[in-house]
């Protein structure tokens, strides 16, 4: 048995994993005079209904269809009511046809009950034409000024294209595009094939292998997509300083010199003096207005990671802070070297290493930082060296 990479959160975090997914669902708060300023994200939904869609997880009695169906049901209100939902299928009109795939609900503002009407109306016949499926889409987000993917799928394309090859195609050309990927129940080979395609895009694999983690998954990814916004368009170069407004932009970087996150990062902004809170929320980024100038402390957080800084704030002027973590993720996967893993799920713990005599590192791990039971994860920590175990049945 060997570690590899992944997807979860451990069991005692999953009451602080509820509450930032409700947080997400705001996508910020403002106060008078203070507003995180984002335009409305695009995202559209690919839905499987390939023939094989009528298969069932290993002991369940509804089949990944229905399953998926009352997913998606669930997750959409979770959304911004501001945010633009489109809706298209593959398979779902005839069989043996790799040109099968439709548009069936255009990017509009949210309606929960539009989309999942819409797929309660799919019925499975047809193939998987995965790249076809991607290049359409990305071209539909193109025409509206670019957006998210949220591709919900059982099985790799089976129409002798590349879904990868697509997606880096449709990458080439702004805007760029975000695809996430929702596995439902495929083999792990198999899911770990596509993953090129979220990781070509920015986008994130969720590989869902139950009942429970399809709900998680598609959830997840839907809140990943809404929260990458539409940019607007850029003014004139001659033109640009009289457009960009005075005001504190905030961003988060894993480490100095690295590329800005593209996840929803929990912010608080106090003032130094009296620590009164002007802003606390989750966002990817976040942009503040008409506050008075003055010192303000200033926390980002996303996972185990965080970062504090006071900065004097001059509300005449732009001022640009990038919020170091000081941290990286891991991914982790549990594969059975010969056959399929059965039974209960893995566990892994992640700790820091023993200190010795001497106050020196060791190979032993200390007390758990992290437990996880699930086959696959990834977590953002703290830079430092850790010891990984990994438990299963024996």
């Amino acid at each position: 048995m060997t570690a590899a990479a992944s997807r979860s959160y451990p069991e005692r975090f999953q009451g602080w994993r509820a509450y930032c997914l409700g947080l997400l669902a705001l996508l910020a708060l403002c106060f008078p005079g203070v507003c995180a300023a984002a335009d409305p994200a695009n995202v559209m939904i690919v839905f499987d209904a390939s023939g094989s869609m009528w298969a069932k997880f290993k002991n369940e009695k509804q089949s990944k269809l229905a399953l998926t169906r009352s997913a998606l049901r669930d997750a959409l209100p979770r959304l911004h009511k501001d945010t633009r939902v489109g809706l298209s299928a593959f398979g779902h009109r005839r069989t043996n046809d790799c040109t099968d795939f439709e548009i069936l609900e255009p990017l509009a503002a949210l309606d929960a009950a539009r989309i999942a009407a819409a797929t309660d109306r799919l019925n499975p016949k047809g193939r998987t034409p995965l790249a076809l499926a991607i290049k359409e889409s990305m071209e539909e987000l193109g025409r509206a000024a670019g957006g998210s993917i949220v591709l919900i799928h059982d099985d790799p394309d089976n129409c002798q294209q590349d879904p990868c090859a697509a997606a880096a195609e449709g990458n080439k050309a702004p805007p760029g595009i975000a695809i996430h990927l929702v596995s439902v129940g495929m083999k792990a080979e198999d899911a770990q094939r596509l993953a090129c395609v979220a990781r070509t895009t920015g986008g994130k694999l969720y590989d869902a292998q139950t009942p429970t983690e399809l709900v998680t998954a598609v959830s997840d990814a839907l809140i990943a997509a809404s929260s990458t916004t539409v940019p607007s368009p850029r003014p004139a170069a001659r033109d640009h300083q009289r457009t960009v407004k005075p005001g504190l932009y905030l961003t988060a970087v894993l480490s100095a010199g690295g590329e800005k996150l593209d996840v929803p990062v929990r912010w608080r902004v106090a003032r130094a003096s009296d620590g009164t809170i002007i802003y606390q929320g989750e966002n990817v980024a976040l942009s503040l207005f008409d506050m008075p100038s003055g010192r303000y402390d200033i926390e980002a957080q996303w996972g185990l990671v965080s970062a504090k800084q006071t900065v004097n704030v001059d509300m005449s002027a732009t001022q640009q802070v990038a919020m170091v973590l000081n941290g990286g993720t891991i991914r982790l996967a549990a594969i059975a070297a010969r056959g399929a893993m059965s039974g209960p799920a893995p566990i892994f713990a992640i700790s820091k290493p023993f200190a010795g005599s001497g106050g020196a590192s060791t190979s032993r791990p200390g007390d758990p930082l992290i437990i996880i039971r699930a086959p696959q994860s990834e977590i953002a920590l703290p830079s430092g060296p850790y010891v990984v175990s990994l438990t299963h049945g024996l």
